[in-house]
């Protein structure tokens, strides 16, 4: 910022605006959204002068060039700073997670592979859950095949108590 003195002797600042309180929101919408790492104080000064102070200085219609907010221009307000330093953890947090897990990563294909597994994994606790029937099943028959003479309708009556499991009385 240049300083001028009036003939009264104060300071008076020329060329950065300052921050309204509505430029403070945009600016901390800027940053509680930033997307990816790496997220830095000089990459968010650049955004925001793409898509807040040069939209308002055309706004203006004022013919100056546009300086961009100083870093402290914008740690100086507590909303911007705080949300800077929730998402920058967010993002640090998120960035161990995929370190431990690659797995967790939202690619399109692993998610798809993810519930391909989930898929087959269900079919496969059907097809045991049928297998572990159809054991008992066949035990009961052939038990009861050997034990009753071979009537038919009393194959498929359940085995005794006693019965364990191996083909045998106890």
């Amino acid at each position: 910022m240049v300083e001028n003195s009036k003939p009264s002797g104060k300071a008076v600042a020329r060329g950065n605006k300052r921050m309204s309180s509505a430029d403070v929101e945009k600016v901390r919408k800027i940053v509680s959204e930033w997307a990816s790492e790496p997220m830095s104080w000089d990459l968010i000064r650049e955004k925001v002068l793409i898509e807040v102070q040069i939209p308002s200085k055309s706004a203006s219609r004022n013919g100056s060039a546009v300086e961009p907010w100083t870093r402290q221009a914008l740690s100086g307000h507590a909303e911007i700073k705080n949300a800077f330093q929730k998402r920058k953890n967010e993002l640090a947090a998120e960035r161990r997670r995929n370190e431990k897990n690659p797995a967790r990563n939202n690619d399109p294909e692993v998610v798809l592979l993810r519930r391909e597994r989930d898929a087959l994994r269900i079919k496969l606790a059907d097809a045991e859950a049928k297998l572990a029937h159809y054991e008992e099943l066949f035990q009961r028959t052939v038990y009861n095949r050997f034990e009753r003479e071979n009537n038919a309708p009393d194959l498929l009556k359940p085995l005794p108590k006693k019965f364990d499991r191996q083909g045998r009385d106890k």
